[in-house]
């Protein structure tokens, strides 16, 4: 099954700041894992995706306590948004969720839920 996620490889790499790690290095993006890990202060992210199926994982730590923690299977979408010089990554879970994990200045993470039902 392939999806149709609005972000890139390359996207996921300017915003991780990182290369990943791919399960596999023969296989092509939308088919392969690829995990990205990012350090800022004592705080550090997990990141991993495997596009085709539309599955992510996230974990954030503090001091090498895990403070925050999300599996998802079937996302919508997963695309970057630009603001000038700040870049947030948009994890789409349906229609009125939606999860926002930014770097700066510091690696946060928050959910949006719209109750205009």
């Amino acid at each position: 099954m392939v999806t149709n996620l609005s972000i890139t490889e390359l996207d996921l790499t300017e915003f991780f700041e990182s290369f990943p790690e791919k399960t596999d290095r023969d296989v092509s993006w939308p088919y392969n894992g690829l995990t990205f890990n990012i350090e800022v202060g004592d705080e550090s992210a997990m990141f991993r995706i495997h596009p085709a199926a539309a599955e992510i994982q996230l974990s954030f730590k503090r001091k090498d306590h895990v403070v925050y923690s999300l599996s998802a299977l079937a996302i919508r979408d997963l695309r970057l948004l630009r603001d000038g010089r700040r870049e947030t990554l948009e994890i789409k879970l349906g229609e009125r969720h939606r999860i926002f994990v930014s770097k700066q200045p510091c690696l946060r993470v928050f959910e949006e839920f719209d109750n205009d039902f």
